[in-house]
């Protein structure tokens, strides 16, 4: 697989490598390159996901949030491959903004929950997601909560069917209606990602793509072609013969 793009990542030496498919090509030109800051710029515009207790001063019920076991799930799909990981050990410092103290997110650590095969949702060649669900309180209106109840359980996301997550896009920045994919090198996210599944997945994703762009319409009449594209005939279109 050629990559076409005057920024470099951390698994692009692989397009000159043996595992190399030339007939492919990724062109990510226009690419976003992130650093570790942005990631934490991107996050801190998310509610984490924390530990609630009962404050003991406040009203019956009052609850505050738990910093310290604060955490977010995130996914990497590249291609047919994707990778849910982990960041904890969030850190926080309080800076003034117009007369308030805040908390803001300055570092976290990445552990990888799970690696696996993803067929089920078309989720882009590359791309960033941070992964969120509800669940039903008996009492009460939905809550947020880690979809994957993320207490590390590798076999809970290799098993999870993907289309009852909400996968939000953390890289929603376009350049002349291109997709901006994201330079993982400096995100902190590479240590716990392999380069060759990364690229594989990339390049099976391509592969694809080509193939069933090559077969859709072979040997079809035009007719054919309008019904091959989920069209009926005698409904869609007028004076079709």
């Amino acid at each position: 697989m050629k990559i076409l793009d005057k920024n470099s990542d951390f698994y692009d030496y692989l397009s000159f490598s043996e595992l190399s498919n030339d007939e492919l090509t990724f062109d990510r030109r226009g690419s976003l390159k992130l650093t570790k800051k942005d990631l934490c710029v991107i996050l801190d515009d998310n509610l984490a996901y924390s530990s609630y207790s009962k404050s003991i001063k406040g009203k019956r019920g009052s609850t505050y949030i738990d910093y310290n076991s604060g955490y977010y799930e995130i996914a990497l799909a590249a291609g047919t491959n994707l990778f849910i990981i982990l960041l904890s050990s969030l850190h926080y410092e309080q800076i003034e903004v117009n007369g308030k103290k805040e908390n803001v997110l300055t570092d976290f650590s990445a552990r990888l929950l799970c690696e696996r095969k993803n067929y089920e949702r078309d989720l882009g060649i590359l791309n960033l997601y941070l992964i969120e669900g509800y669940k039903r309180n008996s009492r009460y209106s939905q809550q947020r909560y880690s979809y994957a109840f993320s207490s590390g359980n590798k076999g809970d996301w290799a098993k999870a069917n993907l289309n009852n997550a909400t996968f939000i896009n953390m890289i929603e920045t376009a350049k002349e209606e291109r997709t901006c994919y994201p330079i993982l090198l400096g995100t902190g996210l590479c240590d716990v990602l392999s380069a060759e599944s990364v690229y594989n997945g990339i390049e099976e994703y391509l592969f694809a793509a080509r193939t069933e762009k090559n077969q859709e319409s072979k040997g079809l009449n035009d007719e054919g072609k309008i019904i091959n594209h989920g069209f009926d005939t005698k409904t869609s279109f007028r004076n079709i013969k």
